[in-house]
């Protein structure tokens, strides 16, 4: 399996150890919704896997994710993925200084239904 954490600990960054998780990756397999914690499991064809990377430097705090497709997966997880990165992209066009959780999710829940 491909390492993630060591190249983000560099001088001047560190891992974010936060709430009980132990390193700065997190893998979701299939149906966990999020934050994973990483296992020795095989992946095989037919899976999604959503890798969640945070770092910590200079006083700032970022956090990004990515969902891939392992091999063919079923149309039911491509619908899931793209539902749900289009939530994503509507709820971050309307982030600005002042706009409201309620807006925001508001925006993402009009693209789910």
């Amino acid at each position: 399996m491909l390492s993630v954490t060591p190249p983000l600990i560099d001088p001047g960054r560190r891992s974010q150890r936060h709430v009980g998780f132990p390193k700065s990756v997190c893998t979701s397999v299939n149906e966990c919704m999020c934050h994973g914690i990483p296992d020795s499991r095989q992946l095989r064809s037919g899976d999604i896997i959503n890798i969640d990377v945070t770092v910590y430097l200079d006083g700032y705090h970022g956090d990004t994710s990515r969902t891939f497709f392992c091999g063919e997966v079923s149309e039911g997880f491509k619908q899931l993925v793209q539902v749900t990165e289009e939530c994503l992209e509507k709820g971050i066009a309307v982030c600005k200084d002042g706009a409201s959780f309620k807006k925001i999710s508001l925006c993402m829940c009009l693209v789910f239904n």
